[in-house]
């Protein structure tokens, strides 16, 4: 599995039984070194660009909130060196409007479970759209 390409280990990985394609991910990453393959549907690389995003369009201590043109266009500077550039573009799938009304409801003081449940699936919904 070594001497493999990514995409031709991941394959044979993913035809046993009980090996889904995380899970082949992260063996061929973290187990053989792989450099070549990376887990785009992990919920933490996903969790860091959205949070990366926040930190760019929020204010800060130390520099005013950019707008989310600014925050795309960074997150697209920096994909395929600190993000995957798989979760860069399922982050642009959705749309600005949404990411809005996300800051808006964000910045509720006690948001319910029902403020966010829409809003949430929608996003999840289109992160998880196939790739075109």
């Amino acid at each position: 599995m070594q001497c493999l390409v990514g995409e031709e280990a991941h394959g044979r990985l993913t035809t046993i039984k009980g090996i889904g394609p995380w899970t082949a991910d992260i063996y061929l990453l973290f187990c053989l070194g792989h450099a070549d393959v990376f887990p785009a549907g992990d919920l933490a690389l996903r969790v860091a660009v959205a949070d990366a995003f926040d930190a760019i369009t929020s204010n800060r201590v130390y520099r005013k909130a950019q707008s989310y043109e600014a925050a795309a266009r960074e997150l697209d500077d920096w994909a395929d060196r600190q993000f995957d550039p798989k979760v860069v573009e399922a982050f642009h799938r959705v749309p600005k409007e949404d990411w809005e009304e996300l800051r808006q409801r964000s910045l509720l003081r006690e948001p319910s479970a029902s403020d966010w449940r829409p809003l949430g699936v929608s996003i999840e919904s289109k992160l998880n759209a196939p790739v075109s």
